[in-house]
């Protein structure tokens, strides 16, 4: 005995059609650690960045040390210090930081952004070039 197919004929047409929703897929607890993780791992990301940064001031020479995995150290001379200026908000000044930028003769300038206690650091600076422009005078 043959059985007969009524996939081809006109009785068996489509009618309706659905799929899942993508309500469930969006499960508000996904949602919150979705925008919770990413802006945590940034922050976490420039705390980092930020803490591997440093400035020193040795007698000669000033060194700026950036990086963790990937290091990068900026040398020149002291006394190459031409002027300091110093840029800080509202937020900045609340909670001391600020951007200080230093120009240098002859080369590259030096721009810090969110430096702590810039005010200090833009002092002992405008020390230290007041100093070496007196000794270069009284050497000449």
């Amino acid at each position: 005995m043959q059985q007969s197919s009524n996939y081809g004929t006109t009785e068996n047409r489509l009618l309706y059609s659905t799929r899942k929703s993508m309500v469930p897929a969006l499960n508000p607890l996904l949602v919150i650690f979705f925008w919770l993780i990413i802006p945590t791992l940034i922050i976490i990301y420039n705390m980092v960045k930020n803490y591997c940064y440093r400035i020193e001031f040795y007698t000669n020479y000033v060194m700026v040390r950036e990086g963790w995995i990937a290091r990068r150290e900026t040398k020149f001379a002291f006394n190459g210090i031409v002027a300091v200026s110093l840029n800080q908000s509202v937020m900045g000044r609340l909670f001391n930081y600020g951007d200080v930028h230093v120009d240098v003769i002859g080369k590259w300038d030096v721009s810090t952004t969110a430096i702590k206690d810039p005010v200090s650091l833009k002092n002992f600076l405008q020390t230290q070039i007041r100093s070496a422009n007196v000794n270069y005078f009284e050497s000449v």
